[in-house]
């Protein structure tokens, strides 16, 4: 199997929410995010979400396993994507803090830049996401919705 050349790519996009919609939201997002990231020829790798589907998010030393670990890989990557369409979180933040640190450089993208309010970008990101067989709003919630206690 030939080895192809693509640029390695960290993907921040928001993850924490005060609901499970919320964050069944974000997980939506943040699949788009990272499908945009692979039709532009990147490898993208979006640690909150692998990370937080085998580690509680609610206990401060695991949440620091999995913050090392995406760090540890991140530290690899030949850029960082934000994609900003609901805005920049924390946890975003600490990642571009993170990319400027290791000197990485910092693409921000938007995949709906024509909406002009946060239910407008909720409204075509659904429409989007629904065009790519993805997994089911309550296979999300199965998954990620252990996080809220």
């Amino acid at each position: 199997m030939p080895i192809t050349e693509k640029p390695f790519t960290v993907i921040e996009s928001p993850f924490s929410a005060p609901d499970i919609d919320g964050i069944v939201r974000n997980v939506k997002y943040t699949m788009l995010a990272t499908r945009d990231s692979l039709s532009r020829g990147e490898a993208p790798y979006a640690s909150h979400l692998f990370y937080t589907q085998m580690l509680d998010d609610n206990l401060q030393s695991e949440r620091q396993l999995g913050m090392d670990a995406g760090l540890t890989i991140c530290h690899h990557a030949e850029q960082t994507a934000v994609y900003t369409d609901y805005g920049t979180s924390r946890g975003m933040e600490y990642g571009i803090k993170t990319a400027e640190a290791a000197g990485r450089s910092i693409v921000e993208r938007r995949l709906f830049p024509d909406a002009s309010s946060s239910e407008e970008v909720t409204a075509l990101m659904l429409a989007e996401y629904a065009k790519h067989d993805p997994p089911s709003s309550v296979a999300i919630a199965a998954i990620y919705g252990r996080i809220l206690k």
